[in-house]
């Protein structure tokens, strides 16, 4: 328990209290870790885990925790025991790390996570494998189960951590992956200067490995920075470049995305009829490859051009079609966007008590995000909204909000956007 982050139920217990890896009569145990199931445990063993629990509860040594969602009960050691008998037992950490780590394997296998909880054995099993320095296998774990959730879920803080925690020890071939994975954390918070270096550094690399897939990868996201700086024709000229690659490669699902973000410049240039076929193309080549998160970006672009051609029903019912999709898949920044989305529909038709509340959920979800460009936008509707209204001082307050974070962002583009419109709209 001394080696324990967080609290532990009787059978995880018990399994830590049995298992011994060199002993033939438990190899239920190692057999668990290896299948990914929980270890079957006899009523005997969980009884003599319970009446060990009793005697060290009495004496104050260990803490117990009701948790009424499991309706179970989770026990810990205060924090003095654990400094104390990790001093007294410092020769045998390893083989109690080795044992904590075997347990969270019995649980790694996890489907359908809703909540950092549902997701701690994956978490807890992660940590442990590179506490033992298994660092092939927390990398594992990290980039094929715990970014899956982390992501969608916004919860940027913890992978960075993460990732950055294991990149000085991944293998060379893995180094650009995390350099990248860091990367976009940043350009998603608005850091788009320590993105672009995350990114130059992996291109390098990359470019040092030969390697066609992650140099191609490098240059989509160092397009992604100049996009978001509103440097259109350099972003173009990466992405193209990308798209060669990908081309070569016969990647056609980089190929497509690389038509999106082609689509992307045409939209900000106002070219609607250019940007409506390229992700149109991208919409078909994500249906062919069964890409959901693809399809729902798709209509939510194609919804973009059609509320600036002034098509609100349209846009409004791709906008709905692409938040089913993304709250399928639990993407809450997604969702959000498309929430801003329709508030901003409906402030167009001029239902201005019915986009209010479309507009603030999406800011309060993008704001905890912490993505900082579409926290902007987000107060830009909120101007606009108080503008229409004709309270003209909240309208200004939301409106200097919005200039100053694409100020901050040096989001060059966003700022003359929403300086002409303001300008023009007085």
């Amino acid at each position: 328990m001394c080696v324990l982050r967080v609290g532990i139920d009787i059978r995880g217990l018990t399994f830590l209290r049995l298992y011994r890896d060199d002993e033939e009569e438990f190899g239920r145990f190692s057999m668990a870790a290896e299948m990914e199931e929980p270890a079957e445990l006899m009523d005997e063993e969980i009884n003599e885990t319970e009446a060990i629990l009793e005697r060290l509860a009495d004496s104050s040594l260990v803490q117990c925790r009701y948790d009424e969602e499991k309706c179970e009960i989770f026990y810990g050691l205060h924090r003095v025991i654990v400094e104390f008998l990790q001093a007294e037992y410092k020769d045998e950490l390893p083989n109690l790390l080795k044992s904590v780590y075997q347990f969270y394997c019995t649980g790694k296998n996890v489907e359908n996570a809703k909540t950092l909880e549902d997701l701690r054995p994956v978490l807890e099993a992660q940590h442990f494998a590179f506490q033992l320095g298994n660092y092939s296998e927390a990398f594992s774990l990290l980039n094929w189960s715990i970014e899956d959730y982390l992501k969608p879920w916004g919860n940027w803080s913890l992978l960075k951590d993460l990732y950055e925690q294991i990149l000085p020890h991944v293998d060379d071939d893995k180094r650009p992956y995390c350099l990248r994975a860091i990367g976009c954390i940043h350009r998603d918070c608005g850091n788009w200067n320590e993105a672009e270096n995350y990114f130059q550094d992996a291109l390098s690399l990359s470019q040092e490995q030969d390697s066609k897939s992650g140099i191609a990868t490098s240059l989509g996201l160092l397009g992604d920075i100049e996009n978001c700086r509103g440097n259109w024709d350099e972003a173009e000229r990466l992405y193209r470049q990308c798209l060669q690659l990908r081309t070569q490669l016969g990647d056609r699902s980089g190929m497509a995305t690389s038509w999106g973000h082609l689509g992307d410049i045409e939209r900000h240039r106002g070219n609607l009829d250019e940007a409506q076929r390229l992700y149109r193309k991208y919409l078909e080549l994500m249906t062919q490859l069964g890409d959901c998160s693809g399809m729902a970006t798709s209509w939510g672009v194609l919804g973009d051009i059609e509320n600036c051609r002034g098509n609100w029903d349209e846009a409004e019912r791709l906008y709905r079609r692409c938040l089913e999709i993304e709250t399928q898949l639990g993407d809450r920044s997604g969702m959000a966007t498309s929430i801003g989305c329709l508030g901003e529909i409906e402030m167009l038709r001029g239902n201005l008590e019915a986009a209010e509340p479309f507009i603030k959920d999406a800011l309060a979800t993008l704001q905890e995000l912490g993505h900082t460009q579409k926290v902007a936008d987000a107060y830009y509707d909120l101007a606009r909204l108080e503008r229409r209204r004709n309270n003209t001082e909240l309208a200004q307050q939301h409106y200097n909000t919005a200039h100053q974070i694409f100020q901050q962002l040096g989001a060059a583009k966003d700022l003359e956007r929403i300086e002409q419109e303001w300008e023009q709209n007085f």
